[in-house]
């Protein structure tokens, strides 16, 4: 692993390269990890890690990195701004390249990263295929769950230290900040509403069976498959105790493996 910052100026994003062990695979793309956002990265991570690891000793160099604003990168949250995140996948996408010589590209979204990435493969002509773990197809009811969590852990912090309740206004939620003007543009998102066709090969990967034909349809080459594992984003126990999603975790190499043969 080699931990890098790119991009310019006052975007500038932390990464962790994987490279590919051993030969790069025949017709391999360099494979870019896009995680959730708020409480739900921290859960996230290790999975993501241990992704990364696997699929660079399959012959896939990897990128993980922090979105603008979160993390390690560039920026306070004040400041993003889907169309920011949209253009961190961009840079990424570029340093990914450039790090591992690979032209071509695979997202591996979950949750929001997973609708971020929905949105740039619409866009872009050098994606060899595109994850969608457990996407976030209403901003609405994210956001709408986050502040649920947020007001039930509150409640617990608050009974035991009655002082706490004093920090449950504004617009921190679960421990971060969630701007006003940010909010707003994650609950606009509904992606059955979006009409671009995305035309590259595409994994929905969901923990339960979801009536998401509405938000699917503008994708022409879909693999749709439902994996019976406990989300590990809804764990709320930190990156090295969140459980691991064995069965969803191989399903991706599989399936990443299986491209453009």
């Amino acid at each position: 692993m080699t931990p890098l910052f790119f991009g310019t100026g006052d975007t500038r994003l932390y990464g962790v390269f994987h490279p590919a062990q051993g030969r790069t695979t025949r017709n391999a793309s360099v494979v870019i990890c896009l995680p959730p956002q708020y409480h739900e990265c921290v859960d996230s991570l290790r999975a993501l890690r241990l992704l990364a690891g696997r699929l660079a000793r399959q012959g896939y160099p990897v990128l993980r990195f922090d979105w603008f604003g979160t993390g390690d990168s560039a920026g306070e949250i004040e400041g993003a701004s889907l169309e920011r995140w949209v253009a961190d996948i961009d840079d990424a996408v570029k340093t990914a390249k450039s790090e591992s010589g690979v032209l071509r590209t695979v997202l591996v979204g979950v949750r929001f990263g997973a609708t971020l990435a929905a949105q740039a493969a619409a866009a872009r002509t050098d994606i060899d295929g595109v994850v969608l773990w457990e996407t976030i197809a209403h901003g609405a009811a994210f956001v709408d769950g986050l502040w649920e969590a947020h007001d039930a852990w509150l409640g617990e912090d608050a009974r035991e230290r009655p002082a706490a309740a004093a920090f449950g206004a504004g617009d921190e939620i679960l421990g971060q900040a969630l701007p006003s003007a940010l909010e707003h543009e994650i609950r606009a998102i509904d992606l059955s509403r979006d009409e671009d066709p995305v035309s590259v090969p595409t994994l929905v990967l969901r923990n339960e069976p979801a009536n998401d034909e509405a938000w699917t349809g503008r994708f022409s080459r879909i693999d749709v498959r439902t994996v019976d594992e406990a989300p590990m984003w809804a764990a709320h126990v930190g990156f090295d105790a969140a459980p691991l999603p064995a069965e969803s975790l191989q399903a991706i190499q599989t399936w990443i493996g299986g491209l453009r043969r």
